[in-house]
């Protein structure tokens, strides 16, 4: 097979835009090349209707409709900014892997009718991606992982074990997203010894608080956190969550650290006499040391040791507070972002998305069992073919 481009695509918990990566996938074998990226925000209006359906608004099955249209073609519109950018014709990227805009992830089996079920919802009409490119896209990663009984995350642990394992080094990569989840990976581990896990809340609680009080999407660099002082019975309170006890793997997300979570939290800290300033100190210590029990308890589990480098990327990176906050919690571990292997701290999982893409247009499975729970390795979504013409095509490449 010769050389090949795909593009990934994803928005993630923190629904802050689109990550979009062009990656050229070696024909003879070999890593992955990112060859360009690029973030799209939301349209504000979107992202106030994805906020409001992740928080458990109510939403009519039109509504939940018209959003799902609604996102195919923002997401469709993200995918040809990037051949715009890249410039690269159309015919040479093979297919376009998009996962969309998780509104609910239920990985905890449930009794509905007799059946046992656990379920996730990803919404970005795939066809509305195929049609408006002319490039076949692949959606709805995590059916499949959860259909085999998996947690249907993190699925990015597969792409960490083949881009990143070391035959004579320990490392964890760590990922800060909305989310935090952590992959570990023994010196010269096989699949079956790779562990994977969501920690818990990354940047979730302290963008929400950010916007409670100060009205701005997030903390830029940490300034709020540092200008406050982290409430050591508060902290200890919130790292008694019965979800940081709960063995590996394990995945959560909005459903238990979203609205409802953060309305409690201003309630007890209003009870504790907490300042703004230092409730968001506390949420950002609570993320920092719930990764580092998470990583020190993954020590106990492989018998792997301390790692030797924790590589981290996602949005919180940016916040200088919170990292020096988990070097602080590792002491003696190296700490470095993506960016030393060349993925930009926002790129690498919309890099994973476009090779799973690839990977399901091969038909060879892509998951880590080990990792998501899953009976045996998964085919990581589904395909819708583009029916467009190669003429279309290239009339629509050079409309760019």
């Amino acid at each position: 097979m010769s050389d090949r481009y795909a593009i990934g695509m994803l928005s993630g918990t923190s629904v802050d835009g689109i990550d979009v990566a062009l990656v050229l996938i070696p024909g003879g074998g070999g890593k992955v090349r990112l060859h360009e990226f690029l973030t799209l925000p939301y349209p504000k209006e979107i992202r106030e209707q994805v906020l409001a359906y992740s928080h458990g608004t109510a939403f009519t099955a039109e509504q939940h409709t018209r959003l799902h249209w609604a996102l195919g073609h923002v997401f469709a519109q993200a995918a040809v900014a990037m051949l715009h950018k890249s410039q690269v014709p159309r015919e040479q990227v093979m297919v376009i892997g998009s996962h969309g805009q998780t509104v609910q992830h239920l990985p905890e089996e449930q009794n509905v009718a007799g059946f046992s079920t656990r379920g996730t919802l990803q919404l970005g009409e795939a066809a509305v991606i195929a049609e408006k490119t002319g490039v076949t896209t692949v959606y709805d990663f995590r059916a499949g992982d959860m259909a085999a009984g998996g947690q249907g995350a993190p699925l990015i642990s597969w792409f960490d074990y083949h881009y990143f394992t070391h035959p004579d080094e320990n490392r964890t990569l760590l990922n800060i997203g909305g989310i935090a989840n952590i992959t570990v990976l023994p010196a010269g581990a096989d699949e079956s010894r790779v562990l994977a896990s969501d920690t818990g809340p990354g940047n979730m609680l302290i963008d929400a608080l950010c916007r409670h009080y100060f009205d701005c999407d997030y903390d830029r660099n940490g300034t709020i956190a540092a200008s406050g002082q982290a409430d050591e019975r508060l902290l200890e309170e919130l790292l008694s969550h019965p979800y940081f006890e709960r063995e590996f793997p394990k995945t959560t997300g909005r459903e238990l650290f979203g609205q409802s979570y953060v309305t409690r939290l201003l309630q007890r800290a209003q009870e504790l006499g907490v300042q703004p300033r230092d409730l968001i100190a506390t949420v950002t210590a609570l993320t920092a040391q719930s990764i580092a029990r998470a990583v020190r308890k993954t020590e106990q589990r492989m018998d792997a040791g301390r790692p030797h480098r924790l590589i981290v990327n996602g949005g919180g990176v940016k916040n200088q507070t919170l990292m020096q906050m988990v070097r602080q919690a590792l002491p003696g571990v190296l700490c470095q972002t993506t960016e030393a292997w060349g993925f930009p701290v926002d790129a690498k999982e919309a890099v994973c998305f476009a090779v799973l893409a690839d990977h399901l247009l091969a038909q060879k499975p892509a998951t880590l069992p080990a990792a998501t729970g899953a009976h045996h390795p998964a085919l990581t979504g589904k395909i819708c073919y583009s029916t467009m013409t190669r003429d279309e095509k290239n009339r629509r490449h050079h409309a760019l």
